[in-house]
């Protein structure tokens, strides 16, 4: 699995990116066999208001990426909601080809 943290209009810290590469490994790390990317990217949108936390998960053998859009007060909130979203998300889906086949 190829996990990329990216700041759009910010720079993360070392610690913010540590703690994206924990939370992402945690979440996804049964299913990681199943996923070629995650792509990580925060954003301070209107410079002081909600953080935000957009990920893009590519699944292996699904030409369309699983988005999720998180915002919170902090960026570790934000990325603490958006990869147990992201957890759900690709558990279900993983769920479901499995029984269409």
């Amino acid at each position: 699995m190829d996990l990329q943290v990216r700041g759009v209009n910010l720079q993360p810290t070392e610690p913010i990116v540590e703690h994206a590469n924990r939370r992402f490994g945690f979440a996804l790390d049964r299913l990681s066999h199943r996923i070629q990317r995650v792509i990580v990217k925060m954003s301070d949108p209107h410079a002081g208001g909600l953080m935000r936390c957009d990920v893009h998960v590519q699944l292996a053998g699904s030409p369309q990426p699983i988005i999720i859009e998180q915002s919170a007060s902090d960026l570790y909130g934000a990325i603490d909601r958006a990869a147990d979203r992201v957890k759900t998300c690709v558990r279900r889906f993983t769920k479901k080809t499995r029984q269409h086949r």
